[in-house]
């Protein structure tokens, strides 16, 4: 109870010592107010529970002379991020659990209390490190200038800058690029959704982590096993090595640095060395393309390993810039900016989905003020010129994707074009068509309450909210609105301009009424609108995909004197969604098994197939009226209005990142991912294979980029079962099969001989020590073939199946064949088998069989066996059933021991002999050098005359045969001591052995053996027809030594 009462005093003592400042009202000890909002304070360590408040006036700046602990104070909690500049010139140290809602800059950072911390706003460090712990999290960006470590499992909410080094720790999450000169690391699980940079400094990244955007360095470049870049890898002198099972989506390339790729990894891109620097293919590596040099491409420099045949040389060097497409041009407002969309393009009209280049902008007026664009904004530098001077320049960002939205706003009602020009390429000069700015011009607005996504995107199927409205300058004021004297039904001239077409015609509907949309400008009125106070709403119907320009003209001269014309565009009509079904592998439809219990889809590495469609928008399948289909719509209601037929986009199948199970195993590649070649808005790709044991979600997100040619417009799909439920599960996968490697085959394995034996009699245990790796139908190792996915047992040793022949007689399982023991156990798809067996003798002696053959074809409990078979164990031959291990010479043999008679007092030694069937006789198997026979395995009995139990023992404590002979040595009896004993060889296994010699019931042996010599492969009939029999003989000493006065004896016959 004291204990208790003590452990809750001190926890109140501990909040009643909290402390909630105040600025400017209740300050710590060692602050004062500085004016306007500005604080000072000297060293400053806050206690656990202490609170910071801003209640004077915002933004206020709190500047700290030294250094700042904040134990697990809360700072700001009620106030913004930009309410409060946190200024610390020594070391910031942050405490477990700190709060600090402020942009924060120290001299240095330290989370030294434990992690969890959360800093809201941005985090600088001017003179040393910032090392974060376990889940802190920086909402904003972080710029170092030593050695940058995020926190383990935290997140950065913006990008990381500067530093000697930068550590992303892992399972780290990014949301910016990283940019420095020294040294990047990304742990394992890490994501850096944006690029990175790293001047000269080598770049590594861990097990199954990510950069969705480009790596550039001219340092090394490192990618591990399964590590994942979803934008370009520009090397330089430095070496690149591309792990096991990575990906790289886009172009990589060095200058002199060398190129590894490992097995299985897959860069669906140009591989590019541009000085010719060695590029080396591992197994079964998966490239797109190939290059060596620059302005032309050779394969000279690559060393093909992969089994895949030399991949096609890239077009020339990777494709450069040739000019600029712009759109979004026509009529205009002089009262509001015209939206222009700018895209890179290479010779062959590509969008530069790399392109990092800065643009000038100009107009042929030299008027104009340049702003950036929305839907999405761009991710890149503008900098306007002079104002409103036309002039602005534009530096790209990888996250553009060579495309990008700007504004032009132009007050002066005046006809003009822009040009675009990368000054570092002169010939990418692009002047684009005419922009007509109006006083008065039709300005149009969609999607007036914001269902979909995106600006000027419209969904196929589904009716689109349009609404045009007069705008008009006033020429006295300058000042613009709507003309709210415009009103009544005016006939009008609309029409469209394709972008990439021709594509599919639209209509508007009014009402009742409906109104097709031509490709060219009518030469007659072909809509009526009714306008109110200057507006008027439509309804633009598709029945296909399409990117356009919608244009509307008032030439009737009725409310001014000039053609009144506006436009909207590029609009892009893009599918309703994008079905992936029908994933069939042999004939199985995809089960979406996760766990090792679920049910099988099929072999790693095998073909299977998948069909993609897009649809038309379905109110069925879209509850929230947002374009996208809801959670639970089902292929029926999705597909209820039908394919889109103008579709033909590539769209990428692809593993989610993290979504394998084994959850703890590795993510595998998804071959031939890339479906193209679109009919009638569908297309079925029949040769995807997964190169894992286990399952995967298909990602669903931005399975198409930039459609169409529009900035940040990426489509999304659903998978649906066959029961035409979603579902994105794909498996379950088993190995292909198992290959057989390393074997290794001990004769006789119990006799431990030295030298190796080269045989193994009938009845006597073999060894073989053998590597199954599980690998995918086409000879990769399946990694994940392990724990409850390993289904084949290698501790039963009846699973390997076990089998051999030689000539016509069969050595089969449940025959004469009897495995014993089995060891191994899988890691990582790979195990290291032994596997104890023998063969049975026969009733009556057969063999030899000096050349039989054995092999294994096991089978898991779901069916799969072994790669690869190269033995027939049967007879007559009907075909291969086995994968070969190697040749076990098998013998039927017996040990015999003969009879001996000496002198007295003298050792005695009787012949013994290993002797094997040769066919027709028992003959001396001289190839036997291991057959040992010790002290302990002969039983003595049946003494005679004067021999003692004394006098019945072996001299010496063993005998090893040699070229299948030897002599038995008895030791000489006592002195005086003559006459006869019967001895037998205990061959039992057992201990005390049993006596199985021709003696056994007849004796009771005076000296028993105590140890059987693990010999019944040798037992013989020696009394019967049964080869059951363990050797005997008798042994005689002086029995017929004749009398003293005789010197030489002979008897003749």
């Amino acid at each position: 109870m004291k204990r208790w009462l003590g452990l809750l005093l001190a926890v109140a003592c501990s909040a009643a010592g909290a402390v909630n400042y105040s600025f400017p009202s209740y300050k710590p000890a060692g602050c004062w107010n500085g004016g306007g909002g500005t604080y000072y304070c000297s060293s400053l360590t806050l206690a656990y529970g202490d609170t910071i408040s801003i209640s004077g006036s915002r933004p206020a700046t709190i500047n700290i002379s030294g250094n700042l602990s904040t134990n697990n104070a809360v700072i700001n909690a009620a106030g913004n991020t930009s309410d409060l500049n946190l200024v610390v010139s020594g070391t910031l140290t942050l405490g477990y659990q700190a709060s600090i809602k402020a942009n924060v800059t120290a001299g240095s950072v330290n989370d030294a209390g434990g992690g969890a911390v959360l800093i809201n706003g941005n985090l600088t460090a001017t003179a040393g490190d910032i090392s974060l712990a376990y889940k802190s999290s920086v909402t904003g960006s972080i710029t170092g200038s030593g050695v940058v470590t995020t926190g383990q499992s935290g997140s950065v909410g913006g990008g990381i800058n500067g530093g000697t080094s930068i550590n992303v720790s892992d399972s780290c999450t990014v949301s910016g690029n990283i940019n420095t000169t020294g040294t990047v690391s990304v742990g394992q699980s890490a994501v850096v959704t944006g690029n990175v940079s790293a001047g000269s400094g080598a770049v590594s990244l861990g097990y199954q982590s990510q950069v969705n955007g480009n790596i550039s360095t001219t340092g090394a470049i490192t990618l591990a096993q399964a590590s994942q870049v979803g934008g370009l890898v520009n090397g330089g002198a430095g070496n690149v090595d591309v792990g096991y099972a990575a990906t790289v989506a886009g172009n990589l390339s060095t200058s002199s640095g060398t190129i590894n790729i490992q097995q299985a990894a897959t860069l669906s891109a140009c591989v590019q060395s541009t000085n010719g620097a060695a590029i080396t293919l591992g197994y079964q590596a998966n490239v797109a393309k190939i290059c060596c040099g620059g302005s032309s491409c050779g394969t000279t420099c690559v060393a093909n390993n992969s089994s895949y045949p030399m991949p096609a040389l890239c077009s020339g060097s990777a494709p450069t810039l040739a000019g600029f497409s712009i759109s979004g041009t026509g009529s205009a407002s002089t009262c509001q900016p015209q939206t222009l969309t700018l895209s890179a393009k290479d010779a062959s009209g590509n969008t530069l989905t790399g392109y990092t280049g800065t643009v000038l902008l100009t107009t042929s007026s030299g008027r104009g003020t340049w702003a950036a664009g929305s839907g999405p904004a761009p991710s890149g530098t503008l900098t306007p010129g002079g104002a409103n001077s036309g002039t602005a320049t534009y530096t790209f960002s990888a996250l553009d994707a060579g495309i990008v939205k700007l504004t032009l706003a132009h007050s002066l009602a005046q006809s003009l074009t822009v040009n675009v020009v990368d000054t570092s390429v002169p010939a990418s000069s692009s002047t684009s068509a005419a922009i007509n700015f109006s006083n008065n011009a039709f300005v149009w607005a969609e999607d007036l309450n914001n269902n979909i996504a995106g600006s000027n995107i419209v969904v196929a199927g589904r009716n689109h909210d349009l609404q045009v409205s007069l705008i008009k300058k006033d020429p006295s004021t300058g000042s613009c609105g709507v003309a709210t004297d415009f009103s009544g039904t005016r006939n009008l001239k609309l029409w469209r301009t394709d972008n990439g077409g021709p594509w599919t015609a639209p209509s508007v509907s009014i009402g009742a009424n409906s109104y097709g949309v031509p490709g060219a400008r009518p030469t007659s009125n072909n809509l009526s609108l009714a306008f109110s106070a200057g507006f008027a709403s439509m309804n633009l119907v598709t029945s296909d995909v399409g990117k356009y320009t919608l244009n509307l003209d008032d030439d009737s001269l009725t409310y001014a004197s000039g053609t009144i014309s506006g436009g909207l565009g590029d609009l892009t009509v893009r599918p309703f969604t994008l079905a992936f079904t029908a994933l069939t592998l042999a004939g199985t439809a995809n089960p979406a098994g996760s766990a090792a219990t679920d049910g099988v889809f099929g072999a790693a590495g095998a073909a299977f197939s998948a069909t993609v469609s897009a649809y038309r928008w379905s109110a069925s399948a879209d509850s929230s009226n947002t374009g996208v289909p809801s959670a639970s719509a089902t292929l029926a209601q999705v597909s209820a209005a039908g394919l889109a037929p103008g579709f033909n986009a590539t769209v990428s199948l692809s593993p989610a990142s993290g979504s394998q199970t084994p959850s703890g195993g590795v993510l595998g590649t998804l071959s031939n991912g890339n479906v193209g070649g679109f009919s009638g808005g569908s297309a079925t790709a029949t040769s995807l294979a997964y190169s894992e044991v286990g399952s995967f979600l298909l990602n669903t997100t931005g399975v198409v980029s930039s459609y169409l040619g529009t900035a940040g417009l990426s489509l999304n799909a659903v998978a649906f079962n066959a029961a035409g439920s979603q579902q994105t599960r794909v498996g379950r996968f088993v190995p292909g099969g198992f290959a057989l490697s390393a074997a290794n085959l001990t004769q006789r394995s119990d006799m431990a001989c030295s030298p190796a034996a080269s045989f193994t009699y009938l009845d006597e245990n073999f060894l073989a020590a053998f590597t199954l790796t599980a690998q995918t139908t086409t000879g990769t190792t399946t990694q994940n073939y392990t724990g409850g996915f390993a289904k084949l047992g290698l501790t039963t040793p009846a699973n390997l199946k076990l089998a051999g022949i030689s000539g016509t007689t069969m050595f089969k399982p449940g025959g004469r064949v009897t495995p014993i023991a089995s060891t191994g156990s899988w890691s990582n798809g790979v195990a290291a088998v032994t596997l104890q067996a023998k063969v049975a003798r026969a009733s009556a002696p057969d063999g030899p069989f000096d050349t039989a053959q054995f092999g294994i074809a096991p089978l898991d409990s779901d069916n799969v066996g072994m790669l690869s078979l190269n033995l027939d164990t049967d007879s007559p031959p009907n075909g291969v059933d086995a994968t070969l291990l190697g040749t076990i010479p098998l013998r039927h043999g017996r040990l015999r021991l003969q009879n001996a008679i000496g002198a007295a007092a003298r050792a005695l030694y009787l012949p013994i002999a290993a002797q094997y069937w040769n066919g027709s006789a028992f003959t001396t198997n001289t190839l036997d050098n291991c057959t040992r026979i010790s002290a302990a395995n002969i039983n003595f009995g049946n003494l005679r005359k004067s021999l003692a139990p004394g006098d019945a023992a072996m001299s010496g404590s063993a005998l090893t045969l040699s070229s299948g002979t030897g002599r038995l040595a008895l030791a000489a009896p006592a002195a005086g001591h003559v006459g006869s004993l019967d001895l037998s060889l205990a061959l039992d296994s057992a201990t005390p052995p049993g006596d199985q010699s021709c003696l056994s019931g007849s004796w009771t042996p005076i000296v028993a053996a105590t140890q059987g010599a693990h010999l019944t492969a040798l037992r013989a009939a020696w009394c019967g027809s049964s080869y059951t029999n363990d050797p005997g003989a008798r042994a005689t000493w002086g029995l017929y030594r004749g009398a003293d006065g005789v010197l030489f004896q002979r008897e003749n016959y």
